[in-house]
């Protein structure tokens, strides 16, 4: 399960799964509800600018030191982005 996925589930359970429907109806809901969600994420991502561009290496080094050069320019190398989601 994604990140997303999983807070997802951890907004549905946390008073959506009560629903008086059945089994099967909360399942459907759910579905439908996870759509939305995934959408609205994308549109958030869509609409960002990336603040950078890092190596496939570069995500190595922030698995294992927690940081990495960023660069300003994409390249053929240098082209994974990075968002900031914080504003």
């Amino acid at each position: 399960m994604d990140k997303s996925r999983q807070q997802f589930e951890e907004w549905f359970n946390s008073g959506h799964g009560d629903l008086p429907y059945s089994e099967k109806g909360k399942e459907d809901l759910k579905a439908l509800l996870f759509q939305s969600w995934q959408a609205s994420r994308e549109s958030l991502i869509n609409n960002l600018e990336p603040v950078g561009y890092i190596t496939s290496s570069g995500v190595d080094n922030i698995k294992e030191y927690g940081y990495t050069h960023l660069n300003e320019e994409k390249s053929e190398k240098i082209n994974i982005p990075l968002y900031r989601l914080d504003k």
